[in-house]
């Protein structure tokens, strides 16, 4: 390379640095790089401790999801070259619409009626205006919807009718972001190397006005390189309402819009994991496959209940936890595979809720697959499985293995949410 080309290249590697520099130093004005302690993100009321007893397949905790379901119903989404989802990362469903986010495949946000019927797509794969390359989350309220770019660091907003408001770089890295009621975002930044903001780089959260000029407060320290994610850390929408779940320390926390976080639920594991289980990642998945370690995901609590996922020694429990009095049921293969119903919720991911039924997702691959499979050794002709199936059987057997994932609305039981 000769020297003018070479010359060339610095100064446009410097020029790029110095205006990431400038824009960075509007958010770094405090001479310290500290925050007040009255700029910390405000955290209401107390965690309730819950107590999640050792998984153990053997005892009467066991049930089936007749037992804690009255019914299913499916929405099946509308499947064409146009509206093709990869994988179902999120579903919000808000004024009776679902939104589907598709992170990682066709990396697209989906609007559905509530019959599965497509509506319209939000943005498109790509580096220009409206554009993504790898949308993380989207939240959306009654004027706008905004999705988040981690790839790009950028947000977009759209209108419902999927107009482009607004598209703008952040002057920082984030995983994910919620928009609040006057504007501002709210950023969560796990592993995020923002070594030219200190003040940020010990957060997993802190505030940013819609200017995206000016953070505000921050909340949740971590030792910067010291904690190791396992599975990271999950944000909710359900019922309109925003939660987060922190994996470090197994807490669960309501986002409310104002930017408060109040306090909901501690999660105890019986063994409780040592200190290590959350700064070595071989020593927390050894853990968790010798039963001394737990792995929690798809995890929904309400006032009186919650519902999740939990996976230990080699085993996976769909858990039922009533949270007045602590006592749980477990849900897994074992119970009553010939049930429709249990053959479908067992290969489905909780994603949210709408009214008082928890939303699964599930491929119809997998379906017609253990269809097959179960079809083989059970009778699915008589007693409950007859029962179950009936309603949804024709439906059930046109599925197509590259059909959209279908929606599974499954009802709980009036004394669980009295």
């Amino acid at each position: 390379m000769n020297k003018y080309v070479y010359s060339i290249l610095v100064l446009v590697l410097l020029s790029g640095c110095i205006s990431r520099i400038s824009t960075v130093e509007t958010l770094n004005a405090n001479e310290d790089n500290t925050l007040k302690e009255d700029e910390k993100i405000n955290i209401i009321g107390q965690l309730d401790t819950i107590k999640v007893p050792k998984i153990n397949p053997k005892e009467e905790s066991l049930c089936c999801f007749e037992q804690l379901f009255d019914s299913l119903y499916i929405v099946r989404l509308e499947t064409n070259e146009n509206t093709i989802i990869g994988n179902i990362n999120s579903i919000t469903i808000m004024r009776d619409t679902i939104y589907i986010l598709d992170s990682w495949k066709t990396k697209s946000l989906f609007q559905f009626d509530m019959n599965g019927k497509f509506i319209r797509k939000f943005g498109r794969n790509g580096n220009g205006p409206g554009e993504f390359v790898e949308p993380t989350n989207a939240t959306i309220n009654d004027s706008l919807v905004l999705v988040y770019d981690q790839w790009q660091q950028k947000v977009i907003k759209f209108d419902h009718n999927g107009k482009i408001l607004s598209d703008r770089v952040l002057p920082f890295m984030c995983n994910n972001v919620i928009m609040l009621e006057n504007g501002d975002i709210l950023c969560y930044g796990n592993n995020s190397d923002n070594v030219n903001i200190p003040f940020i780089l010990n957060y997993d959260f802190w505030q940013c006005d819609s200017h995206y000029t000016k953070i505000s407060k921050v909340g949740f320290f971590r030792k910067y390189g010291k904690y190791v994610s396992f599975i990271g850390h999950y944000f909710y929408n359900y019922n309109n309402n925003q939660y987060f779940f922190d994996y470090k320390t197994n807490s669960f926390y309501q986002i409310h819009f104002n930017g408060e976080f109040e306090s909901k639920y501690k999660l105890l594991f019986q063994p409780e994991p040592d200190e290590k289980f959350f700064q070595d990642n071989y020593y927390m998945t050894q853990c968790i496959k010798d039963g001394k370690g737990f792995g929690v995901s798809d995890f929904i609590a309400f006032d009186k209940y919650a519902v999740y996922t939990l996976t230990t020694a080699g085993l996976a429990q769909f858990v039922f936890h009533n949270l007045s009095d602590n006592t749980v049921l477990y849900c897994n293969a074992i119970n009553s595979p010939e049930t429709q119903m249990s053959r479908v919720l067992l290969l489905s991911s909780a994603k949210t809720v709408y009214k008082n039924m928890i939303v699964y997702s599930v491929s119809p691959a997998k379906i017609i697959m253990v269809n097959e499979i179960f079809s083989k050794h059970y009778d699915l002709n008589k007693g409950a499985a007859k029962e179950m199936i009936a309603s949804d059987k024709k439906l059930l057997e046109s599925l197509q293995e590259d059909d959209n994932d279908i929606l599974v609305f499954a009802k709980l039981k009036e004394h669980f949410t009295k």
